[in-house]
């Protein structure tokens, strides 16, 4: 847009100067009073339209200029985030040099490569330890729509955020595109044959172009540590790699001082593939024995020993290295470590303790002091790791170890009063980001749904997680009513009736079953004009299935006309077999298996038996079942259905 309008107003100077150089060697032929006043109101009237084009313009080019730069949460402008990244991420300045908003195009190759680094280094964490992919997302979208869109280092950091975001689904085609133009625009850039390298990877793609794009990054930049330990990824493939090639790159790279933390970390995990456990802990021995390295690195060193130890089984053999782990680093210095530490040290304690109930359920003897010992461990480690979350995490990074540790006391230890006081302390108490202030709130919920008599909270439980579209945290609520309903405790209130009728309208079809038929028990329960209310919402909801093609659909059938023979309403389980009869009109051919086993339902003995002996006019019968033979003719079916149907209406008078 912004170049359009430049060309139309390098054309309107052209034509302009044109129309003066013409006047120049011209005599002006001259002009009457009322032909110089139109000539006046017509040079206004230009003036103005131009005026007003120019105005659009700016606010235009201003508006994409807000958009592309302004704070939508991008930078560490909260003090106690930019200290933290600082320490979390040495050599990234996120409140200066490396500012998502004031994105540069550098150049010189090593200016170049060392800011892509950092900007990666910073995107990383944003997005995973932040959870801020989707504002990226919009951030990078303005951009491309600025002079940025053709620069190679935004290509590449846009490229970086569409490999990692969403997750799950990234969008790896346009990441590729961006790629190949930002290394076409700089072909000594070195970043993007190293990201596609990547995206091959993960891929599983041809290794042979695999490795050029590696070779090529490598052939750039001798030493850049990454593209390195990728190329001992692709050496350790078990169908064609080298692993003491690979041993060797890795060996290289743990050897270095000057390395990222993270990229320490990578070697030697990668070492730790690429051998044995016990070779893994005899090269952390070396490591820790060099006087060069730093107390970080020894201690993430540790740590991963203590990883794969328990990985491979040893968990009481990981304890000693975990401990030493922590020894080596101040807490204020590396937070996250000594949150994901403790943490660590509680799920390997909750480990022994479950080990030690299987071997010996009843917990003879010293056992079950032993027991209740590593339970205890357990649980003061997984409460330490969310209180230095808590104290020592700015507010944006709170929640995660706050979750597990209530988790932990309500399904581990089972005792969710006691999770419901500790989480409604801490929500009390705590500053949180949106998105985790929100969804502790829905744990907190759930288990005060579970733990409380009172459906309002069920209900608010389901309106909340319904508004949010959290299909996941619905399933986990209906199961815990259903629980209810199996305990003898169905829906007894109007509003949570509501609310599950309400869920009649829900997209995924898993829910709207489970509704139904939680919403068939409260029709039930509260008797009357609920019944038929519910029947109601039930036949409505089951005429929206126009086709039953899949096992969604059938399940979905199935279980609507389940919950509607247990209402009991006739005049609704007439409509839904109206509705049947509909599906089965559309058949051509023998009756798919589909529509056979939503048709089943509708066969069940011990359901016609009872309509017979509930039907008292002897001119309405109820027919008679469907052998195994005519349940494949659709014209037969459909006059069952048909029949059936007039008989319900008899039964429900």
């Amino acid at each position: 847009m912004r170049w359009t309008m430049m060309l139309a107003l390098l054309l309107l100077a052209m034509a302009t100067v044109g129309v003066y150089a013409q006047a120049e060697t011209k005599p002006a032929p001259e002009t009457t009073a009322e032909e110089k006043a139109k000539a006046a109101e017509k040079a206004a009237a230009d003036k103005a339209k131009a005026d007003a084009d120019a105005k659009a313009a700016a606010e235009r080019k201003a508006k994409e200029e807000k958009e592309a730069t302004e704070d939508v949460g991008l930078t560490a402008t909260k003090g106690d985030l930019t200290d933290f990244i600082k320490k979390y991420l040495p050599g990234v300045d996120p409140a200066g040099a490396h500012d998502f908003t004031k994105i540069q195009s550098p150049t010189d190759p090593q200016k170049r490569f060392e800011y892509t680094h950092q900007m990666g280094r910073l995107l990383q964490f944003y997005v995973k330890q932040l959870d801020m992919g989707a504002t990226f997302s919009k951030h990078f979208d303005a951009l491309s729509r600025t002079e940025l869109k053709d620069q190679p280092v935004f290509m590449t950091l846009y490229a970086m955020l569409l490999i990692s975001f969403p997750p799950g689904r990234p969008n790896v085609l346009e990441a590729e595109d961006l790629l190949k133009n930002a290394a076409k625009v700089a072909d000594n850039y070195e970043y993007p044959n190293y990201l596609l390298a990547r995206i091959l990877m993960a891929r599983h793609g041809n290794r042979r172009p695999l490795m050029e794009y590696v070779e090529r990054t490598l052939k750039l930049r001798p030493t850049f540590v990454d593209a390195k330990l990728l190329k001992a990824e692709i050496l350790l493939d078990p169908d064609a790699g080298d692993t003491a090639a690979a041993i060797k790159l890795i060996e290289e790279t743990l050897a270095l001082d000057n390395t990222d933390v993270e990229d320490f970390v990578q070697a030697t995990q990668l070492y730790a593939i690429a051998t044995s456990t016990d070779q893994l802990v005899a090269k952390v021995e070396e490591l820790l024995k060099r006087p060069s390295l730093e107390a970080r690195r020894r201690a993430h060193a540790r740590a991963v020993a203590a990883q794969v130890l328990a990985q491979a089984g040893k968990i009481q053999e990981s304890l000693p290295w975990m401990d030493a782990a922590i020894q080596d680093i101040d807490t204020k210095q590396d937070p996250r470590f000594a949150i994901i530490a403790r943490h660590f040290l509680g799920k390997a304690n909750a480990d022994l303790a479950i080990q030690l109930r299987q071997r010996d359920p009843k917990l003879t003897g010293e056992n079950r002091k032993a027991y209740e010992l590593l339970v205890l461990t357990a649980k003061n480690y997984y409460e330490l790791a969310a209180t230095y979350e808590k104290d020592l995490l700015p507010a944006d990074m709170r929640g995660e170890h706050a979750e597990h540790y209530v988790i932990f006391l309500d399904v581990s230890l089972e005792e969710p009063e006691l999770a419901v006081k500790w989480l409604t302390d801490y929500l009390d108490k705590t500053t949180l980001s949106g998105n985790w202030r929100t969804r502790l709130e829905l744990v907190l919920l759930s288990m005060r749904a579970r733990t409380s008599s009172d459906e309002a909270i069920v209900v608010r439980e389901l309106k909340d997680r319904r508004e949010k579209q959290d299909t996941d945290g619905l399933a986990r609520a209906l199961a815990l009513l259903a629980g209810r309903v199996r305990n003898g405790n169905p829906p007894k209130s109007g509003e949570l009736l509501n609310e599950l009728l309400e869920l009649l309208n829900y997209t995924d079809r898993s829910i709207v079953a489970m509704a139904g038929r939680l919403a068939a028990e409260g029709g039930l329960s509260r008797g009357g004009d609920d019944i038929a209310k519910v029947g109601e919402a039930l036949g409505r909801r089951l005429e929206k299935e126009t086709e039953c093609v899949n096992d969604e659909q059938v399940q979905l059938h199935k279980l609507m006309a389940q919950a509607l023979r247990r209402l009991g309403s006739r005049k609704s389980e007439a409509r839904a077999v109206r509705h049947l009869e509909t599906l089965f009109a559309k058949v051509v051919g023998r009756t798919p298996d589909e529509l056979l086993s939503v048709l089943m339902e509708w066969l069940d003995e011990d359901y016609l038996e009872a309509l017979t002996k509930a039907i008292k006019d002897s001119d309405v019968t109820v027919p008679e079942r469907l052998g195994t033979s005519a349940r494949r003719d659709p014209a037969t079916v459909r006059e069952y259905l048909t029949n059936l149907a007039k008989a319900l209406d008899k039964a429900a008078g």
